[in-house]
């Protein structure tokens, strides 16, 4: 190691502190630190059933997905990669409950952490179809939320948030 470069640690992250005050990413993963994927699913719209739920969910992966390759920096990149290792490509998602403000207030406050490797976004449908009094219509909407990152580091954003329902949403499995 250069004489110049002293060791900090940083919550999970590993960073060598160049003398001249920019910092270069070593070890941004630790191998005990579990990766997660979260979808922060809105409960507070009335429309969304558990198709569009699903799909939504799926548009907001692959937003994170290309997201994270085209526009993260260094540490989202590596995180990912480990994400993305797990199980194939199927690394662990959380799928959590909110309403739109407690979403977009978790998608900020995950922003502050891209230097240690998280990464947030929100999934906004442009042409999002909805019932309302007046009948049916489309409409921008920010459906759902998004992040990625190390369970350790999210969790006091994300904890209290409740998982999305997991009532059966298959009418045959209610007659069961």
């Amino acid at each position: 190691m250069p004489k110049n470069i002293q060791p900090k640690k940083l919550a999970s992250t590993t960073f060598y502190q160049l003398v001249w005050g920019v910092s270069l990413c070593y070890n941004q993963v630790m191998k005990n630190d579990e990766i997660y994927a979260y979808v922060l699913m809105r409960n507070d719209l009335k429309s969304l059933g558990s198709g569009k739920a699903a799909a939504h969910a799926h548009h907001a992966g692959t937003q994170m997905s290309w997201w994270i390759r085209h526009h993260g920096n260094r540490a989202q990149k590596q995180i990912f990669s480990s994400w993305e290792g797990e199980a194939k490509g199927a690394g662990t998602c959380i799928v959590l409950s909110t309403d739109e403000e407690t979403m977009k207030w978790c998608v900020h406050a995950i922003e502050a952490l891209k230097d240690q490797g998280c990464s947030s976004g929100v999934w906004h449908d442009p042409t999002y179809p909805s019932t309302t009094e007046r009948g049916f219509c489309v409409m921008p909407v920010d459906v759902c939320g998004w992040a990625l990152g190390p369970k350790n580091l999210l969790a006091p954003v994300l904890g209290d948030l409740p998982l999305m329902s997991n009532i059966s949403w298959s009418k045959s499995d209610e007659q069961t």
